[in-house]
């Protein structure tokens, strides 16, 4: 009969010696020899072993390790009944000392969870007093939530601090049902308070000062932001109908003022037009003032700029951009660029010129190639395309008078 320290085989059974209040138990069969069988079960209770360590482990890592007790008492039950040979004592007494540490720990956390509970019950005493309703419906729901997550604490106080609390919520709640019927009064009050700005305000439609009906209206606007709260789903109701009066006239407004800024920008375009084709002629620009002056023409309403006009600006600033653009090349790529003769500089200029030419150009034909290609009917579309080959068609032109600009140059 095989047999070890901590097992034994018996009549063809391999059973576990008992140990502190366990007797010895069956634990399997013998399959094929007996010192095998043996070696299987002794090799199993390294299982055993790691799932003590792995649990400590966790124990002493935690933060809150009072949420380990019922794994602990789990792992008891568990290795109680584990299949394995071995030393199981030290695995229970580790266990045991663990437990030990853990209800002290417990007993300590009911302490101080007590203390939490007695000081919450303070604060909910402050918010059963407090005339805002709704603040304190705010506060004493996170006190609520505050109390429900403060642990238990001991048996004995238990009852103590749950009927205290329990008393003071139905307490808050009883004095927010009875506010609640004097608020509704105050709520078909305010309803009437809308009812009236929206008539008001529906009224100014027909309003021939267009300008003087917006300003009433910015009244009515702050007047309506005064009044107290209605039911979510009737302000929206008067709300659609304040805010259609409002859009009328204020539609009306934006389409005169829209109509009085077209006719000023017209000025406006004309003179920034002036300005861009004055800088083609000034070798002193810079492109931080052509940026500027791009920025002046797209700041100004769409309105009151005739294509004549856009198309003589955009050529204007693309070109001076260009010719700004190769002196930077030119510096970057030549080396004394600065300190050549102007001819040997012109020289430079009309070689990158037409190096940028050619890439333009063979950029425009594949996209008029690419275009073909599409039959598209959508009218926006069609305008994104055109306005995009509009654009690469003056890149082509621009450098095309660059290269005569540079050629004068030379001549002269």
């Amino acid at each position: 009969m095989e047999s070890n320290e901590y097992g034994y085989i018996k009549d063809g059974k391999v059973f576990l010696k008992g140990f502190l209040e366990f007797p010895d138990r069956e634990i399997g069969e013998v399959k094929e020899d007996e010192a095998s069988s043996l070696k299987y079960f002794e090799d199993r209770f390294e299982i055993a072993q790691n799932k003590v360590d792995e649990l400590a482990k966790a124990i002493e890592e935690a933060t809150n390790k009072g949420s380990y007790l019922m794994k602990l008492v789990h792992l008891r039950k568990y290795l109680a009944e584990f299949d394995a040979i071995g030393d199981f004592v030290p695995l229970f007494e580790s266990l045991g000392r663990y437990e030990v540490q853990i209800q002290e720990i417990i007993l300590k956390n009911r302490v101080k969870n007590l203390e939490i509970k007695r000081a919450l019950l303070a604060e909910a005493e402050l918010i059963v007093a407090m005339d805002d309703m709704r603040e304190a419906s705010e506060k004493f729901k996170d006190l609520n939530l505050r109390w429900l997550k403060t642990g238990a604490v001991g048996e004995e106080s238990r009852e103590e601090v749950e009927g205290v609390f329990e008393k003071m919520r139905s307490e808050f709640y009883e004095k927010k049902s009875n506010l609640y019927a004097e608020r509704q009064q105050l709520v078909e009050a305010s309803i009437k308070e809308y009812e009236k700005l929206v008539e008001e305000a529906e009224g100014l439609g027909t309003t021939e000062d267009i300008e003087a009906a917006a300003e009433k209206l910015k009244t009515l606007q702050k007047q309506w932001k005064e009044l107290g709260s209605i039911p979510a789903k009737v302000r929206t109701a008067l709300w659609s109908r304040f805010r259609k009066a409002n859009d009328d006239v204020f539609n009306k407004l934006k389409s005169l003022r829209k109509e009085n800024r077209s006719k000023k920008a017209g000025v406006l375009r004309a003179e920034l037009v002036e300005k861009a084709e004055a800088f083609m002629a000034n070798e002193d620009a810079t492109p931080e003032a052509i940026k500027r002056l791009v920025g002046d023409w797209k700041r100004l309403p769409k309105g009151g700029a005739s294509k004549e006009l856009a198309d003589r600006f955009f050529y204007a600033t693309d070109w001076v951009n260009e010719r700004l653009f190769v002196e930077k090349l030119a510096t970057a790529k030549f080396k004394g660029f600065k300190d050549k003769d102007e001819t040997e500089q012109n020289k430079i200029r009309l070689r990158i010129v037409r190096d940028l030419l050619q890439r333009d150009m063979r950029e425009l034909e594949v996209f008029k190639e690419n275009m073909e290609k599409f039959h598209a009917n959508s009218g926006a579309f069609n305008s994104i395309v055109s306005g995009k080959e509009e654009i690469k068609t003056r890149k082509v032109q621009v450098k095309k008078k660059l290269m005569e600009h540079f050629q004068q140059k030379s001549k002269s």
